[in-house]
C-alpha cells in the first residue's frame, strides 16, 4: 500500500469518483482521506510515473464544488426531509390533542395516508406517506387535492381528518415549494 499527499482542498466523495473513473488509477486506487489542508490518496500498490502523472492532472482539475447530485442530497437532507418531519410531527400531534387515539381512529388515517390514490396527469397510483417518505412534495400536494375532492375517503375522521386541514396541510406543501396556496 502506498500513500499519495497533496495540499488541497477537497470533497472526498467527488474525488473519490473521479479517481476511480480513471483508467490508469482504478484497479489501484484504495481510498482518499483528509487531514486539512492536506489530501491523502492510498492505494493497494506503488504507481508508475504514468500513473503518478494521471493522479497529479486528477487532483490539480478537482473542484471542492459538490456534484449536482450532491447539492440535491443536501437539500434534501437540510431542507426537505426536516420540513416533512415537522409537518408530520405537528399533524400527528395535534390529532394526538384532538383524541385520536381515544377515539380508535388513529389506525383509520394511517390507513387514509397509506392508501394508493391516482397521481393526477398521470396513468399511476400512489400514496401520500411514500410521496412523504420519498420528498415527492408535488406528488403530495397532488394526493392531498384528490383526497379533499373525494371526501368520501375521509367520511367519519372529523376531526382528525377534514377538509380545513387537509388543505392546510397542502398550503403547508405549497408554501415550503414557493408556489400559490390553494384555497
Amino acid at each position: 500500500m502506498s500513500t499519495y499527499q497533496y495540499t488541497k482542498a477537497v470533497h472526498v466523495e467527488k474525488l473519490t469518483n473521479e479517481i476511480k473513473n480513471n483508467a490508469a488509477l482504478k484497479t489501484k486506487f484504495s481510498y482518499v482521506h483528509t487531514h486539512v489542508p492536506n489530501v491523502f490518496i492510498e492505494t493497494n500498490a506503488e504507481l508508475i510515473a504514468a500513473e503518478i502523472t494521471s493522479l497529479d492532472a486528477i487532483i490539480t482539475a478537482h473542484s471542492n464544488t459538490p456534484t449536482t447530485a450532491q447539492n440535491m442530497q443536501n437539500y434534501l437532507e437540510n431542507q426537505v426531509y426536516p420540513f416533512i418531519n415537522t409537518l408530520i410531527a405537528t399533524y400527528s400531534a395535534e390529532n394526538i390533542s384532538l383524541g385520536i387515539t381515544q377515539a380508535g381512529k388513529a389506525g383509520h388515517v394511517l390507513a387514509l395516508f397509506t392508501k394508493y390514490y391516482p397521481v393526477p396527469a398521470t396513468t399511476h397510483t400512489n400514496y401520500l406517506k411514500a410521496a412523504f417518505d420519498t420528498g415527492s412534495l408535488y406528488i403530495a400536494r397532488d394526493l392531498l387535492q384528490y383526497i379533499r375532492n373525494n371526501p368520501s375517503e375521509y367520511d367519519g375522521l372529523s376531526p382528525f381528518v377534514t377538509d380545513a386541514r387537509l388543505l392546510g396541510l397542502k398550503n403547508k406543501v405549497e408554501e415550503f415549494l414557493g408556489i400559490t396556496l390553494s384555497t
